[in-house]
């Protein structure tokens, strides 16, 4: 009998209980499961379960792209130069504009100018197009923004940066090749220099932010072999020396940007470090002899080891270790040690 009452009792317990937790249950947001496929190499789909609030699945519809909004300094500055584009603008890139009539609005460090770019009207023949343009405004006076740059017509300016000293550094992405780099002057209104660079590449400065340089190695069949070097010195005002000349290579005549490459021999230059003090740039050199059309290939010379020398009016070229036995390399820092081992004649590629 006390069995039976004792069972009777742990019962009514026990269903106490799962009542209250199941009004507890009832107290709390819902929650919905959602399965999201996570595909694994070399196996089928596995479902991957997380539980969320039915509150949080609201469903939002987000137009692309959407420019983000300008800071109200340089809102203010632009006024209605960005207004929509019309639906008579056509452009393949117009679409990294978003919502607004201009994109990538970047101040001068001491605040005299504002770069941008926007789209301009073209005609050739009878053909109009929408190219895109960089233009300068002159803050705090009354003057025309200045139109300083204008692409070439299948490829689209992807950045602007301005100086510490204020020039304004211009990046052109290339149809089917490699980005191209150009230094505006807005005092001089004149482009100081060009140099390819790597796509989504970035500029390498040194620590004072005084000088970067830039690389590219080509993408295709011999060129893949071929490594060059561009870059810029603010405080002497000067680019980076043209070392075809410095190796006594001939340069080709028909580079669209004209920058100097080789027409058949040619250059590896890889760069190793910036000094400390950032006015020296430690790097090696290989020239490259085409070996003929036929063969489509270099002949890789031995590697040299040397360094550019930054002063107040120049940049120089100082060969460090010319054997032609031997390769060199650089190894450690901040004073960098010069390796070398034994060359052997190899091809490229």
């Amino acid at each position: 009998m006390f069995f039976f009452s004792q069972k009777k009792f742990y019962i009514v317990v026990i269903s106490w209980l799962l009542i209250s937790c199941q009004a507890k249950v009832n107290e709390s947001a819902p929650t919905y499961d959602i399965g999201s496929t996570i595909p694994i190499a070399g196996t089928e789909s596995v479902q991957a379960q997380s539980t969320v609030p039915i509150s949080a699945l609201t469903l939002t519809f987000t137009p692309f792209p959407i420019a983000s909004p300008f800071p109200p300094e340089i809102a203010s500055l632009l006024g209605t130069k960005c207004m929509r584009f019309d639906e008579t603008v056509h452009n393949q890139f117009i679409s990294l504009y978003g919502d607004k009539g201009c994109k990538l609005p970047v101040l001068s460090p001491d605040g005299k100018h504002l770069a941008y770019v926007t789209l301009i009207r073209q005609e050739k023949g009878t053909s109009i197009y929408f190219v895109d343009a960089v233009k300068i405004i002159k803050v705090g006076t009354n003057e025309n923004d200045k139109e300083v740059y204008i692409a070439h017509s299948m490829d689209y300016i992807g950045a602007l940066e301005w100086s510490m000293t204020g020039q304004l550094i211009i990046w052109e992405y290339v149809w089917e090749g490699p980005g191209v780099i150009s230094i505006y002057d807005p005092v001089k209104d004149m482009i100081l220099v060009r140099a390819r660079t790597g796509k989504g590449d970035d500029l390498h400065w040194n620590l004072q932010k005084s000088a970067f340089y830039t690389t590219h190695r080509g993408e295709y069949g011999a060129d893949v072999c071929v490594k060059e070097i561009g870059g810029y010195d603010f405080l002497s005002d000067k680019p980076f020396p043209d070392l075809y000349k410095v190796f006594n290579i001939e340069e080709s005549k028909n580079d669209p940007f004209e920058i100097p490459h080789g027409e058949r021999d040619n250059l590896y230059i890889e760069p190793f470090s910036w000094s400390q003090d950032g006015k020296q740039l430690w790097l090696t050199i290989t020239p490259l002899y085409w070996n003929g059309d036929q063969a489509y290939e270099y002949k890789v010379g031995p590697r040299q080891a040397g360094v550019l020398e930054f002063s107040a009016t120049r940049i120089a070229y100082k060969s460090l270790a010319t054997n032609p036995f031997f390769n060199y390399s650089f190894d450690g820092y901040p004073d960098p040690k010069i390796l070398s081992n034994s060359y052997r004649p190899q091809t490229c590629p």
